[in-house]
């Protein structure tokens, strides 16, 4: 995974209403969690479950800063991220449909 693509990762978790079922919906549709934030309204009102709330908390940028500063964390500490995208992501929690998106170690 990308620092790029953990940002945009990280952010999305932190948006009100997004949990790890959620997030999956949005990225898998979307193609990746950057695109979930620069996908068009009309798009993410076709994905089952996306309602105008959502919608609206995707607008609040505050989350990016919440988002550096985990990153930075997670460098500091050396702390190995996961997607459930990846190989090495274990395959038992890949068939789950509320695994969590990240894993960290």
């Amino acid at each position: 995974m990308t620092e790029t693509e953990l940002y945009y990762t990280l952010a999305l978790l932190k948006i009100e209403g997004v949990g790890d079922i959620v997030a999956k919906k949005l990225i898998n549709h979307c193609g990746s969690a950057e695109q979930v934030f620069s996908s068009k309204t009309d798009f993410l009102k076709r994905i089952d479950g996306v309602g105008e709330i959502l919608i609206k908390n995707l607008k609040n940028t505050t989350v990016f800063d919440l988002a550096k500063k985990e990153i930075d964390f997670i460098k500091t500490n050396a702390i190995t991220v996961t997607s459930y995208k990846e190989d090495l992501y274990p395959t038992k929690l890949k068939h789950c449909i509320d695994g969590p998106v990240l894993l960290f170690s």
